[in-house]
């Protein structure tokens, strides 16, 4: 995942069975590389006002679904 916005991002892993775990925050302008487990949801957390855009590369399971929540 790269942040190509000028904020900070947070991603948490969300299992379907519950709960949260493994938060990484990714600075502006930087790459990290994640490791999600079956099925278990990738949350990309914006805790500013302002909007934030990410580059995402993915690998394997490509049965993917993207939601959008308002603060």
């Amino acid at each position: 995942l790269t942040n190509t916005s000028n904020q900070t991002v947070l991603t948490e892993n969300h299992p379907i069975d519950g709960g949260s775990h493994s938060p990484i925050s990714i600075n502006a302008g930087k790459t990290k590389s994640l490791k999600v487990d079956k099925n278990t949801a990738l949350h990309i957390i914006n805790n500013s006002t302002d909007t934030v855009a990410v580059k995402l590369k993915i690998r394997g399971d490509l049965n993917l679904t993207m939601g959008f929540k308002n603060k």
